[in-house]
């Protein structure tokens, strides 16, 4: 069963267009698949980086189909890191 955020996507995409989909390349890391789509192998790639690069050899979409934040996370308890200036927000208020 496919899941995901780019799979639920494309099938709401799907419900207003006439697109079919076969979906490759699940078991793929990313370079695998940019290599994929650059053999034209595949055609469509989901929750790609827009950068320089990659916008000389790529169309994208106008608009983004998410945003995504990202954190570092530690082991509760583990307090060995947090005491270090640039990881002060890693501790937690004292009630």
């Amino acid at each position: 069963m496919r899941s995901g955020y780019g799979y639920e996507f494309l099938q709401r995409i799907k419900m207003y267009t006439d697109w079919t989909y076969e979906y490759v390349g699940y078991d793929q890391t990313w370079a695998q698949m940019q290599q994929l789509l650059d053999e034209g192998v595949i055609n469509l790639l989901t929750s790609a980086q827009k950068t320089p690069s990659r916008e000389l050899k790529y169309e994208f979409s106008d608009r983004p189909i998410g945003y995504s934040a990202t954190m570092l996370t530690i082991r509760a308890g583990f307090t060995s890191m947090i005491h270090k200036p640039c990881l002060r927000h890693f501790r937690k208020e004292q009630p």
